[in-house]
């Protein structure tokens, strides 16, 4: 059983390595740095015959983070970040076909929201399980917008404002914890899950935590908190994914830093 967990975390390092891995029926989309230019690969699930649908911007500061999507009709999309030439800079939402086919901006970046809600800068995109939505996040917090929805390559201005919905943070949210990663869905989309760590960030026991919210009747609430120990679950948390099908979160933390660094993969119910 060591010798088995110890196989899943040097996978789980070689994907943190190469990038963010994501799979859709018997496909799967991650990063590759190469060239100057983060690129956003799709291959299947082996990993055999990757195909490159996305070549980002040269020295682009922002990393991709692809979400593929549940396969549909016209085939699976994969979200993802990079700079918004079309405004000079920051990050925006892109799309494209795992066929490399469709490829166009969803939200443009800094939005003002003179015509629209406000937000600021995109990051980690993650596709709902039921298609319906992309979830990123903002500085404002956890944002959806619909899968259908695009502002189209080329907006920077009044054609921006986009019907995105914040979810989080909600009224009773402590000011004193601080969202620390992306999101995990659950299995049908009805819930999700992140980190929090309280600020100051001092890193001790119980100072690390797991919202879930839940999806009732059009709204999104406040589920649970999980209180975790500094000491099971590391320092660094990131990366959770829900077990398909299942009630159990899979979560990535490092305790650590450089060649001392040990990554660790736990499961919480």
């Amino acid at each position: 059983m060591e010798k088995r967990m110890s196989q899943v975390s040097m996978l789980m390092v070689m994907i943190t390595l190469v990038g963010a891995v994501a799979s859709s029926a018997n496909l799967i989309t991650y990063s590759r740095w190469s060239a100057n230019k983060n690129r956003v690969m799709v291959a299947d699930d082996s990993g055999a015959n990757p195909v490159e649908v996305y070549q980002g911007h040269k020295f682009s500061p922002f990393g991709v983070s692809p979400s593929i999507s549940p396969p549909g009709s016209d085939g699976s999309w994969i979200a993802f970040r990079d700079t918004d030439i079309d405004r000079g800079g920051g990050s925006a939402l892109y799309k494209v076909r795992a066929d490399g086919f469709g490829f166009t901006k969803v939200l443009c970046s800094g939005y003002d929201g003179v015509n629209g809600v406000p937000y600021s800068s995109v990051s980690s995109p993650k596709w709902s399980p039921n298609n319906r939505w992309i979830a990123v996040d903002t500085f404002e917090g956890i944002a959806l917008v619909a899968t259908d929805f695009e502002v189209g390559l080329g907006a920077t201005g009044e054609e921006c404002a986009a019907p995105i919905q914040f979810i989080y943070p909600d009224p009773d949210a402590d000011a004193d914890w601080d969202k620390e990663s992306s999101v995990a869905w659950n299995h049908n989309g009805t819930q999700m899950a992140f980190f929090e760590i309280l600020q100051p960030r001092d890193l001790g026991p119980d100072q690390i935590r797991i919202v879930v919210l839940e999806h009732q009747e059009s709204v999104w609430y406040r589920l649970t908190e999980i209180g975790t120990d500094i000491e099971l679950f590391g320092k660094w948390p990131f990366g959770p994914d829900w077990q398909r099908g299942g009630s159990l979160l899979a979560l990535m933390t490092r305790e650590g830093d450089g060649p001392q660094g040990v990554n660790r993969i736990t499961l919480v119910t």
